[in-house]
């Protein structure tokens, strides 16, 4: 099976990103829908939350992601908390999946590749970046928050050198999007034809 992770920060553009690789053939497994999953109601990852976090939770049970968000984006040891708690559960998921997968091709899609160990089962891994003021509008538009809320978003995150760092593959998406799909499309050529020199390398 080819793994390939798709990683960056918010408002980068990773949603069309693994559209582009999704067209391509690649299952797709978005580790964001993982991380609302494992925080479902009645959940043991919200469970071990409440331990932790207060008043992080609505009337009937459920997270109040609000809450939470405006914990853990002000305060670094919050957040890193709330990593080391959820990571755990998402990579279990993850795992899950890709036993089940009848794909031979999966693209793993998360901000959190690294922190959650996640890349070590990929055989590339693809950064997203772009610039800061793109990304602040982006996430306004698409989450509905005010300029210094997506502000506050962003700067609780890592920066893109912690990505260009570690990443086989970086992606600037500073352009419109058939720019985007063009520079998609040579990634993905090159990491197939990686993974056909491998293939042959172990016969």
């Amino acid at each position: 099976m080819l793994i390939v992770g798709l990683t960056g920060g918010s408002g980068v553009g990773k949603g069309l990103v693994s559209g582009i690789f999704e067209e391509a053939g690649f299952f797709h497994i978005d580790t964001d829908l993982d991380a609302r999953a494992v925080v479902e109601k009645g959940s043991a990852c919200l469970k071990e939350l409440t331990e932790h976090f207060d008043g992080i939770l609505l009337e009937d049970g459920s997270l109040n992601r609000k809450a939470l968000a405006g914990i853990v984006f002000s305060d670094h040891n919050k957040l890193k908390m709330l990593n080391k708690i959820t990571h755990k559960y998402i990579t279990e998921r993850v795992k899950n999946k890709l036993e089940q997968s009848k794909n031979d091709k999966v693209i793993i899609d998360g901000a959190a590749l690294f922190e959650s160990g996640i890349d070590k089962l990929c055989f590339k891994v693809v950064a997203v970046i772009s610039d800061k003021e793109l990304r602040i509008e982006r996430i306004m538009k698409r989450d509905h928050l005010s300029f210094d809320e997506a502000k506050k978003r962003i700067d609780g995150q890592k920066d893109n050198a912690f990505y260009t760092s570690q990443a086989d593959y970086v992606i600037i998406n500073n352009e419109n999007e058939d720019a985007l799909k063009e520079k998609v499309k040579k990634v993905i050529l090159d990491i197939n034809l990686e993974n056909e020199k491998c293939k042959k390398s172990l016969n």
